[in-house]
Formats: C-alpha cells, sequence, structure tokens
C-alpha cells in the first residue's frame, strides 16, 4: 500500500478473508467496521476485544487494536447477534479466536503495510534476505546505535526507515551500500 491501512479497512480485510474460509458463522446478523476508520501507522500492536452478554440484545464482540507504547487503542469494528443461547456464544468465541489468529497472521505477512513510523534494524538472514526477527525503534539514532552493537557480533546489518522505505545494510568491513 502506498498509505497506512486504517482500522476500518483492516476490520473488512479481516472479515474478506474469515467469509471466504468459511469462519464467519450464520448467526452474524451484522459485522460493521468503526465507522472513524484511523490510519494503522505501526505494527506494534495488540488485538483486543470485549465479548458483551446483551440479554435482549443477543451477543456484541467489539474489536480493537491497543498500542504496546500505551499511545492509545483505536476501534476495529463490531459484531452483533440476536441470538443468546449456549450454540451462539460458542460459536462468537470461536468468530473471536479466528478474527484474532487471521488479524495477527495478516500482519505478519503484510507488515509493510502496518510499518510506517520508526526504523526496523535486523540482521540478514543466510540468504541476504530480511529475517523475521527485528528491533523497532523509535528514532534514526536508536536504530544506528542498534546497529552498531549488532555489528560487533554479526557481518552486516540492514537499517530500514519504515516511512520511506529505504534500506540500508552496513557491512563490518565497509561503510555501508544502499539496497531500497
Amino acid at each position: 500500500m502506498d498509505r497506512p491501512m486504517t482500522t476500518s479497512e483492516f476490520f473488512d480485510r479481516i472479515c474478506g478473508i474469515l467469509k471466504a474460509g468459511g469462519m464467519m458463522p450464520d448467526i452474524i446478523d451484522y459485522a460493521r467496521a468503526d465507522s472513524h476508520g484511523i490510519p494503522i501507522r505501526t505494527c506494534e500492536f495488540e488485538l483486543k476485544n470485549c465479548f458483551h452478554f446483551g440479554g435482549s440484545e443477543g451477543l456484541c464482540l467489539e474489536l480493537w487494536i491497543e498500542y504496546e507504547d500505551d499511545s492509545g487503542k483505536a476501534g476495529l469494528g463490531t459484531f452483533k447477534s440476536r441470538h443468546d443461547d449456549r450454540s451462539a456464544m460458542r460459536a462468537m468465541s470461536v468468530l473471536m479466536t479466528d478474527f484474532t489468529m487471521e488479524g495477527y497472521d495478516y500482519v505478519r505477512k503484510n507488515i509493510d503495510d502496518f510499518s510506517w513510523e520508526g526504523f526496523q534494524v535486523y540482521v540478514p538472514n543466510d540468504t541476504g534476505k530480511k529475517s523475521v526477527w527485528y528491533y523497532e525503534c523509535s528514532s534514526e539514532e536508536e536504530a544506528l546505535a542498534r546497529k552498531d552493537a549488532l555489528l560487533g557480533v554479526s557481518p552486516a546489518v540492514t537499517v530500514r526507515d519504515n516511512r520511506t522505505k529505504n534500506e540500508r545494510t552496513y557491512r563490518a568491513d565497509r561503510k555501508h551500500e544502499q539496497t531500497g
């Protein structure tokens, strides 16, 4: 994407994955994305939920993201069902699990769409590609300090500016080379 995905788009995308995979329960009366879609600028968040037993109102599953740096939370959307029996509660619990699993899987597979702030610092894997683990740094100074520490134990370290998507690989035996 050429811009951050919004919370509403993320909710709709995961709902589409659930529907395509046959994971959306028949008891759902509606799945509604939050009307105030907010750009998701970092992948450093947790998927959170609240499951309400509403009595005459049925069941309600609310979903949001909560940023790990305590900068706040943003609503994703709501699932609602007028059913309120045991099997409906089980179906909604499974939906909650499926949404969470598919949501995290989607973020992992599309990490660049959720990385718009700060810097990533990683050691390339044996094939020279981005490794599965990396350090998330909030400033360039922090990223360069982390790079210097890693160059003491690794032959190469890559620093990625999440805003521009530019990467620079530093090698212990050379200054640096631009890679992206």
